[in-house]
């Protein structure tokens, strides 16, 4: 993928603001990454709060906040947020705090997903703040969640602008806006062939607002770009399916003589809203096999750089950009076959720190790593399909270049399965005579009640002849161990 100048624009010159407000945010626990454009830390001020972040649930900081970034590289903490739950960031970005513009925010919520990646610090609002709500549960009578993203280009709020938002007539958001930063999402509910109106109340720079609407599994219903006061918009509420689970029939089995139990196994299946869990699959290591670098795509872009494959399968080497190109750029990129976590270690040198830079992307969407002599880890999750790369870019092309050695590379494979609450007999359980009623539970996602399926498991002893004595002849040997 070949973009010139992607991470010299996004992050250092102008700074990035992303949210992926497309979807829930689920609860769990949450991380949260801070790093620094140009890889020297925050240069916060002793004893001021001006350019750190603090972080809140439900109003209350969470440990470790306000925080900041001392060493440049990427530095990750976590906090547990519970359904229903709403986690604020708020961002201070007064003149006494220096290169704002250079820190880099990342947020995940509890199943992974981003929900912030960018720089809060790009403008001159004395603060910016940014609110989620926790929450997967929908309302009653089959209502779902729903979302709208507010968007302003100029990362300044809505300047007075908002929206109001109708649900087969009743209001479900009036006058929803934001005062800072570039973007907000609101939740409000609606079923499945609601109609669903918004209107638009216009502010001081209209040109800047669009908005975005989404169905509860993110599926954008509309988006309207171009607004002017009173504009009115359509669309319909589309919900997923109600929880269903399927539970085998009754299982019986009659034993054999000397059986004293069985193993039983059986399938459950689940339709529409049930909730899951991500366990790990099929891992696969070093850049071998799918991995092996034949099955990477690398592109420098016409430049000088390069990779090393002397150390393979453990280690990689890509060095970067020589050569006097201006904003050249290299890319090192594979498609995943499976939902999965790619993990790895890197490490840096370069003796012109602030000119070259390594990133790693996903679909395009780059994080910068460093523009420096430096060292880390990245853990990510991407979705089948998508394409992750490695990248290089350089300012100058000039006074030597960035290296990095890429090792410890392991990809995680993500299967989804059914959470389920089991009473009773779980599949491969040992099983002796009696009868088991077993009960098989799954959260309904739509309603936040159990659905539930029964069957029994009944184990019955052997019941056929029992032989009290041997009769044995020349012809016949029996033989018999020691149980």
């Amino acid at each position: 993928m070949m973009k010139n100048s992607i991470l010299f624009t996004l992050i250092t010159v102008l700074g990035f603001f992303c949210v992926n407000d497309a979807f829930a945010q689920f609860p769990g626990t949450w991380t949260l990454t801070l790093e620094d454009g140009f890889g020297d830390g925050w240069n916060v001020p002793a004893f001021s709060e001006d350019g750190e972040l603090i972080v809140t649930v439900n109003g209350t900081p969470v440990p470790g906040s306000p925080f900041s970034n001392s060493s440049g590289a990427p530095e990750t903490y976590t906090f547990d947020v519970a359904n229903g739950d709403q986690v604020e960031m708020i961002y201070d970005n007064l003149a006494t705090a220096n290169f704002n513009n250079e820190h880099i925010i990342a947020l995940e919520d509890g199943s992974g997903l981003t929900v912030f990646s960018g720089n809060m610090g790009a403008n001159d609002s004395p603060q910016q703040i940014s609110i989620y709500s926790a929450t997967i549960q929908l309302a009653q009578n089959g209502a779902c969640q729903h979302y709208i993203t507010l968007f302003d280009s100029f990362g300044d709020g809505w300047n007075g602008a908002s929206v109001d938002v109708f649900v087969g007539g009743s209001p479900e958001l009036t006058g929803a806006t934001f005062t800072s930063g570039g973007q907000a999402t609101f939740f409000f509910y609606a079923a499945t062939g609601d109609d669903i109106d918004i209107i638009f109340n216009g502010g001081i720079f209209d040109s800047e607002c669009s908005y975005t609407v989404f169905d509860f599994d993110g599926n954008e219903l509309l988006s309207v770009t171009t607004l002017t006061d009173g504009d009115q918009a359509l669309t319909v509420g589309a919900c997923p399916e109600l929880c269903e689970l399927t539970c085998p029939n009754d299982i019986i089995v009659n034993l054999g003589p000397g059986e004293c139990g069985e193993i039983i196994s059986y399938d459950v299946n689940g339709m529409g809203g049930c909730a899951s869990v991500v366990v790990p699959g099929t891992v696969l290591e070093g850049f071998a096999g799918p991995l092996a670098p034949g099955n990477w795509t690398f592109d420098n872009g016409g430049t000088d750089a390069s990779l090393d494959l002397s150390g393979i399968p453990d280690v990689l080497v890509f060095t970067g950009i020589d050569d006097g190109t201006f904003l050249g750029f290299a890319s090192l990129e594979i498609t995943v076959p499976f939902d999965a976590n790619i993990s790895f270690d890197w490490l840096t040198t370069t003796p012109d720190p602030g000119f070259d830079a390594f990133a790693y992307g996903v679909n395009g969407n780059f994080t910068l790593l460093t523009q420096a002599s430096a060292n880390g880890s990245v853990s990510v999750n991407v979705s089948a399909g998508d394409v992750f790369g490695l990248y290089m870019e350089t300012l100058d092309g000039l006074f030597g270049t960035i290296t990095a050695e890429i090792s410890n590379l392991v990809v995680t494979e993500l299967v989804s399965e059914l959470d389920l609450d089991i009473t009773g007999v779980e599949s491969g359980d040992f099983v002796e005579p009696g009868v088991y009623p077993t009960e098989i539970c799954a959260t309904d996602l739509i309603t936040g009640d159990q659905t539930c399926c029964t069957f029994n498991v009944t184990v019955n002893a052997y019941s056929g002849p029992v032989l009290t004595s041997l009769a044995c002849n020349d012809l016949v040997q029996i033989s018999v161990d020691q149980n």
